[in-house]
Formats: structure tokens, C-alpha cells, sequence
């Protein structure tokens, strides 16, 4: 019987979600300082950490957070958390756009936190030596990330590697498009709720990950095991078949004496125990 279930669905926003999130972020982060960006560790999934996802830790002067980012695919949030909620991950691999954010974030202020006006885009604005942008696409077909010195307009990394990203424009949605987009209140009601209610899903949906591969594991098993059954009942079939030749061996010892003659390919000699005789090849 098969153990895993239906997949948990991470609470991924729409725009009209972001658009309620958005100023509750900028003003919970704005002026805050950036202590560093990290690969959270994830002690429930088979690698211990999840790719597409970094932490960028704040520091204000009278509280600290975190701010987990995931750009996997259908699985694009960010959520506030409270200080060392996530620790970093001792083996994971960095990709060239994470090392780029821990080379140029560390040091820098928050300066605003926006959306871009009808999309699923977050914009997070840094303040340092140069003024910097985190463009952060979470749209769950295809999230993306893109870092831009905002005073020379020059990108300075993006997930995929393209040097030739385009600033987004607003979009204006109409009446009809409103009505299809989905509204979640009862996720986006403070940054807190929003953050307990990902992590609860998201430990729920690592834990299905593990039972998918205990499932694989127990399959291999089990077929394995199937199959030495198997082999082991051909081989005792095998012996069952077999002539007894450690007792022809005997019998052959018992009679040498006589001097037995073959007759038709089989020797016929008594056996003691039973008093039959038996025919030996």
C-alpha cells in the first residue's frame, strides 16, 4: 500500500494578495540593515536544503528578522520570520545568483519595498554605496530573481544568467481580469499568520517528499527481495528433483564387497535400513 498522498500546496500569493502584503513588509523591513544572505538549511528534505531558496537576514535597532525567498517553481513566496528561525545549510551548493546577492546586500539598508503595480512582481530597493534593486518574479510557472544597480541601470545578476533583463512595467488590469484573480484574506490577515501558515505547509510538504522516497526505497526492497524469494524456491525445486547421491554413495560403499554388476545402465542393491531395492544410476 502506497503511503504517500496528495502533495500540500504552499500558499504561493496572487497579485491582489501581494498588494496587501507589500506595504506590510516595506513597513515592517524599511531602514533595516542587511547582515547577510544564506542557503537555509532544511533538516526534513533528503539533501537538507531546497535550491531557488536564499535568507536574507535584517538587523534593526530594535529587532531583527528574516526573510526567506524561494524561487522554486510553483513554490514563489517571501515570508518574515523571526530571528535565527533558519540557519544556514553546511553543504549546499550556492548558485552565481546567490553568491551575487551575499557579495553586494550585506551592509546596505532597505530603502522601500513595492510591487509592481497588477503583477506578481516584488521589488525590494537597497541603500549602500549604490543604490540596488531586487527584482523578485513569484509567479509560480516561471519565478525568477534579477539584482540592478539602479544608478547606471545595470544588471548585476539574474537566476538564469541574462545580462539583458528588462525593468518590468506596471500593469493596469481590467474589471474582467480582477474578477479572476484569486483573493486569500484569510492568508494575508499579518506577516506573521502568513509565515506560520507557509511553514506549517511547507514542513507538511517536505514530509511527503520523505515518504516519496521511503516509498521508492521500499519498492526497491521489496522487488529485490521478491526476486531472491524467487531465485531461492527454483533452487530448492532444483534440489528437490535431485537424486540422493550421498545415499547411492553408501549403498555403493555397503555392497563394493559383492561386486555388483550394472544391468541396463542402474545398479540394484538392497537397502539395509528398508529392506527395498533400490536402483542406482
Amino acid at each position: 500500500m502506497k503511503i504517500i498522498e496528495t502533495q500540500p500546496r504552499l500558499p504561493v500569493l496572487s497579485c491582489l494578495d501581494l498588494e496587501v502584503m507589500t506595504p506590510k513588509m516595506n513597513q515592517e523591513l524599511r531602514d533595516a540593515r542587511i547582515e547577510r544572505v544564506f542557503v537555509p538549511e532544511f533538516p526534513l528534505h533528503p539533501e537538507a536544503y531546497q535550491k531557488r531558496t536564499f535568507v536574507i537576514e535584517l538587523h534593526q535597532r530594535n529587532n531583527s528578522c528574516q526573510l526567506e525567498v524561494s524561487l522554486r517553481s510553483g513554490e514563489c513566496g517571501v515570508l518574515v520570520l523571526p530571528p535565527k528561525t533558519l540557519r544556514p545549510a553546511a553543504a549546499a551548493p550556492r548558485s552565481g545568483f546567490e553568491l551575487s546577492l551575499s557579495k553586494h546586500l550585506p551592509g546596505t539598508k532597505v530603502a522601500n519595498i513595492r510591487q509592481i503595480a497588477g503583477d506578481r512582481i516584488l521589488v525590494l530597493e537597497f541603500q549602500g554605496s549604490t543604490r540596488m534593486a531586487l527584482f523578485l518574479h513569484l509567479i509560480p510557472s516561471k519565478p525568477y530573481g534579477a539584482i540592478l544597480n539602479l544608478e547606471t541601470n545595470q544588471v548585476i545578476q539574474t537566476t538564469d544568467q541574462n545580462p539583458n533583463y528588462m525593468t518590468p512595467a506596471a500593469r493596469t488590469l481590467t474589471p474582467l481580469e480582477l474578477q479572476r484573480i484569486p483573493a486569500h484574506p484569510e492568508w494575508t490577515a499579518t506577516l506573521p499568520h502568513y509565515a506560520d501558515l507557509w511553514r506549517d505547509t511547507e514542513t507538511a510538504s517536505l514530509l511527503k517528499i520523505r515518504q516519496a522516497l521511503l516509498q521508492r526505497r521500499l519498492d526497491h526492497d521489496l522487488q529485490a527481495m521478491e526476486q531472491k524469494i524467487s531465485s531461492l524456491e527454483t533452487q530448492l525445486h532444483s534440489t528437490e528433483r535431485e537424486e540422493d547421491w550421498a545415499r547411492f554413495g553408501l549403498l555403493l560403499q555397503i555392497h563394493l564387497h559383492e561386486g555388483p554388476k550394472p544391468k541396463n545402465g542402474f545398479y540394484e542393491l538392497i537397502d539395509p535400513e528398508s529392506g527395498e531395492i533400490k536402483k542406482l544410476p
